[in-house]
């Protein structure tokens, strides 16, 4: 999956719920660093929606020859920690303050 696909993943599941998506225009995401969505609950905005994608672990990959359902064992320090924290930090950064 590609950053696309994930947008879209969290796109259609808010509409599922019942929300309405915008994105944001052209324009505004010129002007400065903007969320993927505006996320409305009838006619008022209720969130911004920020997606971050996390790239899947190469060591494991490459210790299980990209099986998927295999568990295996890596040996040093996980990343998965630092990763998602730094995507939080990013996200952060992207949503306009008022």
């Amino acid at each position: 999956m590609d950053v696309k696909d994930d947008e879209r993943l969290v796109e259609d599941w808010l509409t599922k719920k019942g929300l309405r998506v915008e994105r944001f225009s052209k324009a505004e995401m010129r002007c400065s660093k903007t969320p993927e969505f505006r996320v409305f609950r009838g006619s008022k905005l209720a969130f911004f929606c920020e997606v971050k994608s996390m790239a899947k672990d190469r060591r494991l990959n490459e210790d299980c020859g990209g099986a998927t359902g295999t568990i295996a064992e890596v040996g040093g320090p996980d990343p998965t920690f630092n990763s998602i924290e730094n995507k939080i930090h990013e996200a952060d950064r992207a949503i306009p303050m008022p």
